[in-house]
């Protein structure tokens, strides 16, 4: 698992499990936070939710529990999507 940038920024909001996001840390106009997991779900999947953050170190910090706690799971899903991408490659 690791952080990492949006092209156009320095600033690492995205969490990926290997090549896949898993997750990500957002800012909102007002300058409040809110965390995205299991970004790499379909957007009608339930599982797939947006979190209130009260700050961005809380949110950054909430995520890696988030992904530490759930894992095995992440990474199975990701080992499933990448071997399905490959095959179109």
């Amino acid at each position: 698992m690791d952080w990492r940038p949006l092209p156009y920024s320095e600033n690492p909001t995205r969490l990926y499990v290997g090549e896949i996001e898993v997750a990500r840390l957002c800012s909102r106009n007002d300058g409040t936070f809110y965390a995205i997991v299991n970004q790499h779900l379909p957007v009608a999947d339930p599982r797939r939710r947006d979190i209130n953050c009260t700050s961005e170190a809380q949110g950054r910090a909430g995520l890696e529990i988030w992904a530490t706690r759930h894992a095995e799971r992440l990474e199975r899903e990701v080992a499933a999507a990448w071997g399905k991408a490959k095959d179109l490659i």
